[in-house]
């Protein structure tokens, strides 16, 4: 008979579980406090981080944001003129952005819209090389999965760019901001995954760089992958 492991979790593995249920509970049950919880955890920085990204775009064509979440860079994206898809798997936060792009609609009735999709990221519902650039900011561990980074390329055109923006860190010394990067310290928020990234980025024919910009007292990364020629593979 062999021996039962009695012995409980250690602190780390307790803490991981956690942690992956309260971003569970974030991304689905609790979607309708994101956008707060993110501005306090940011101490008020959330909506410039994700921001950062868009100087990173090509001047023109369509967009596809992954992990779009309630919809707020892509309604940003949309407002400074490119076409947008929004796409995210969480039921909650798609019925988060149809209620924030119809109040924006009712308040600019000649506002457009992002298109909403409901999917996964693993299997994107879209043809070859439909888009000028695949955005995704602050995802979770699926941003490392070897099919998302695939299907991601290969949606993007000749010359189209996958915009990542992985990790943002407090650069300033006052409490807030000490206590913001002690939480991103134990929930391991990126910074361990942008060599991953970056070599996975390269792996799939993609020039890469990485980048730092400044924002408030923070630092926020953002890795550009450009696609220098066509990958091989069906629809």
């Amino acid at each position: 008979m062999s021996e039962v492991n009695t012995r409980a979790p250690t602190p780390n593995r307790l803490l991981t579980g956690l942690l992956r249920l309260a971003f569970r509970l974030l991304y689905h049950e609790l979607a309708w406090t994101y956008e707060a919880v993110a501005w306090l955890v940011s101490t008020g920085l959330w909506r410039r981080w994700r921001e950062a990204s868009i100087d990173f775009l090509p001047s023109s064509g369509r967009v596809l944001e992954i992990g779009a979440g309630t919809g707020v860079l892509s309604l940003e994206m949309t407002r400074r003129g490119w076409p947008v898809v929004a796409l995210d798997r969480s039921s909650q936060m798609i019925r988060n952005a149809v209620r924030r792009f119809r109040r924006t609609s009712s308040c600019t009735p000649s506002a457009r819209s992002p298109l909403l999709v409901r999917a996964d990221t693993a299997h994107l519902p879209f043809g070859r090389e439909c888009f000028a650039a695949t955005v995704s900011t602050f995802p979770t561990e699926y941003i490392l999965s070897v099919q998302v980074i695939m299907e991601a390329v290969r949606v993007l055109e000749v010359g189209g760019r996958f915009i990542i923006v992985p990790n943002a860190a407090f650069t300033g010394t006052r409490l807030p901001q000490r206590w913001a990067r002690e939480l991103f310290r134990v929930t391991r928020q990126a910074p361990a995954w942008i060599a991953p990234l970056v070599d996975s980025l390269s792996k799939s024919g993609l020039h890469t760089s990485s980048h730092e910009v400044a924002v408030g007292d923070s630092q926020v990364s953002i890795l550009v992958g450009t696609k220098r020629q066509r990958t091989t593979g069906g629809e």
